[in-house]
């Protein structure tokens, strides 16, 4: 059963994310894959905290982490910094339809002063979707069927 969790972040799906770069650093490897995140995002919520400015994404959104499996859920996710201004602006263009996507996030090492940087590879493409749009071409469907006939009496 899913783990419900009041946010998805790299943090919360994967844990240290420093004690993860270390290892990777002693085995040599460069890169790494960390988890998958799937989601409809319907709009985003920006603030300021000590560690920064931050964006999150406010909808439904499920993450695997790529080492054990374990599946997490939450309504807000923060994704990589340069991925998310990607999903603000689709919100923005969506005009009150959610973006719905899939997206394998990963870690690479860096000569940066943290030492590494996220990668985000999509898994599908971005997609705009909207509940009331499928309702109403579902009802016009249904709309279109003849009538049921009458049985002769």
């Amino acid at each position: 059963m899913p783990r419900s969790e009041k946010k998805l972040s790299a943090k919360t799906i994967m844990g240290n994310i420093i004690a993860i770069k270390n290892q990777m650093i002693k085995d040599n490897v460069k890169h790494k894959d960390l988890y998958t995140m799937i989601g409809s995002a319907s709009a985003f919520e920006q603030g300021v905290s000590s560690t920064g400015e931050w964006i999150a994404l406010t909808g439904e959104f499920e993450a695997t982490n790529m080492e054990d499996g374990e599946i997490s859920t939450a309504f807000k996710a923060f994704l990589p910094r340069d991925i998310t201004h990607y999903f603000v602006a689709a919100l923005k263009q969506a005009s009150g339809s959610v973006v719905e996507f899939a997206v394998k996030i990963g870690i690479k090492l860096t000569d940066t002063t943290i030492g590494y940087e996220y990668t985000c590879a999509p898994i599908v493409p971005l997609k705009q979707s909207s509940a009331m749009q499928r309702l109403r071409e579902e009802a016009k469907k249904m709309l279109a069927l003849p009538a049921p006939k009458k049985g002769k009496e």
